[in-house]
């Protein structure tokens, strides 16, 4: 044997062998499959969560824009009328609305159909949002909680001008409450609320209490 060839030999026994990869072990892929799980299962959550948030949105911007549009529909009666009386009616709030032809209506709500004057819907064409997207099988009810409309002498608004009788029974405090239940087959039904409030000034009630001239407010037709 050479020197050269003794090196060698040498080299090779020094060498160590490292032994063959075998793959995954039983514990390592059960350890694998639990985490990858634990991925889809949260990734399945958010996506419910987040489809579920999506038609609440959707059915919530029915019910506001009913909301706001009722709203400013009552306020206007109430602002453009010669006389307003409240009342009640079936637990609500009714306003009785006397027009410059000295003709009467009367503005009524209930839980189940919302806003109405006469027993027609309050402004054509538009009801509350019980039907529509998201709503099948009574996943989704939309309510009219209460209704309520009161001149400043029957709160406890505090105002610059507070004391002044005639100017107090002219300012009208028109408030309801709209709701939406939310029911899943696998847990209990959640309701949210949406309050719509608004104070709204009576020009004929305040020149009336006056001892004014009272006539109809400029732009205003004479019949509604």
């Amino acid at each position: 044997m050479t020197m050269h060839e003794s090196r060698y030999a040498r080299g090779m026994r020094g060498q160590v062998k490292k032994p063959l990869s075998r793959g995954f072990t039983f514990i390592e892929v059960l350890t694998s499959l639990t985490i990858t799980g634990i991925i889809l299962v949260g990734l399945i959550v958010s996506a419910v969560a987040i489809m579920q948030q999506y038609r609440n949105d959707w059915v919530t911007l029915d019910l506001n824009n009913y909301g706001h549009v009722m709203l400013k529909e009552i306020s206007d009666r109430i602002s453009g009328a010669k006389d307003i009386q409240v009342t009640s009616f079936n637990n609500m709030t009714r306003i009785e609305i006397t027009d410059w032809e000295n003709r009467k209506s009367y503005i009524d709500a209930n839980e189940t159909e919302g806003f109405f004057v006469d027993n027609r819907p309050l402004l054509s064409g538009v009801t509350l949002p019980l039907e529509g997207l998201y709503r099948k099988q009574d996943q989704r009810v939309v309510a009219l909680e209460d209704f309520t409309c009161k001149d400043l002498t029957q709160t406890d608004i505090q105002i610059p001008y507070r004391g002044a009788t005639a100017f107090e029974k002219a300012v009208f405090l028109v408030s309801f409450t709209l709701s939406l239940t939310t029911s899943y087959s696998d847990s209990e039904p959640q309701k949210e609320t949406f309050v719509f409030t608004k104070t709204v000034f009576s020009g004929s009630k305040f020149l009336k209490a006056r001892g004014a001239p009272v006539g109809p407010p400029p732009g205003l037709p004479a019949t509604r």
